[in-house]
Formats: structure tokens, C-alpha cells, sequence
């Protein structure tokens, strides 16, 4: 399961960051999903991943291209949810309704599918990304 965001304030941002985080940044940041500010003034974080967002900024990651990233994630990953809902609602549920399930393994089916399906969609997505570089590498060298 991802770890949850920590609240930080903007001070230990920055600390943790390594460096002082402008607000362009910090909209960098939020685009990729890395830093969501709160109501309070602080900042929720992905702490593990802040340091891959930061090394994108100081390669020049611009804000348009993360904002459009972020569109593309939103995009796809209600589709994913909606067609996963549907398996699950069509394939799922009725072979433990159907069956000698109890609430307690029905419940733990619930709590399970969600992080194995997030799981087998990051295998999936790896691959892809690997085999787009392997064809855009041969059609280059050809």
C-alpha cells in the first residue's frame, strides 16, 4: 500500500527537500502528485518520492508538462477505476456472494483488491514504458 502523506510545513519542505522550494515549484510538485497544500497552511507530502520530484525540477521539468502528465493520470485512471468497479461489481462480488463467504472474507476481499490491482497496474505500466523504449530505440537505430 502507499505510505500516507506527512503534513509539513513549508520550512521543513524545504529541508527536506534540500533546498528552498518556489511556488512554481511547489506547483510542479502538486501536479505530479508529490505535494498538495492544505487548508492550514501546510503541506501534505509523499515523502519517498519527494526527491525524484525535486531532481526533476533541477533537470527543468516544466510546469505545462507536469499539469499535463497530471491530466493523463486523472484521464486513465478513471477509466482503470471505473473498468476494475465493473469487474468487480460483474465478476468479483457474485462469486463471493454466490458462495460460502463470510462477511469477514468478503470484507478482506474488498480491503485486498484495491492495493493488488494498484500494484498489478504499476507492473503493467513499467512494462509498457520499458517496451515503448525498446521500439522507439530499434526505430531510431534503423
Amino acid at each position: 500500500m502507499a505510505e500516507l502523506p506527512e503534513t509539513i510545513s513549508r520550512r521543513e519542505l524545504g529541508k527536506r527537500a534540500g533546498r528552498p522550494l518556489s511556488d512554481d515549484d511547489l506547483d510542479t510538485l502538486n501536479a505530479l502528485g508529490i505535494v498538495f497544500p492544505t487548508k492550514q497552511g501546510k503541506y501534505q507530502v509523499a515523502i519517498a518520492h519527494l526527491s525524484v520530484g525535486v531532481a526533476l525540477l533541477d533537470l527543468g521539468m516544466p510546469l505545462d508538462a507536469a499539469l499535463a502528465a497530471q491530466d493523463i493520470f486523472t484521464e486513465h485512471g478513471r477509466q482503470v477505476a471505473a473498468e476494475l468497479t465493473d469487474l468487480f461489481r460483474t465478476k468479483v462480488w457474485p462469486a463471493y456472494k454466490d458462495g460460502d463467504s463470510t462477511p469477514e472474507q468478503l470484507r478482506e476481499v474488498v480491503e485486498r483488491f484495491k492495493p493488488v490491482t494498484i500494484a498489478a497496474l504499476v507492473t503493467a505500466y513499467e512494462s509498457a514504458v520499458n517496451e515503448t523504449k525498446r521500439e522507439t530505440v530499434h526505430r531510431r537505430t534503423r
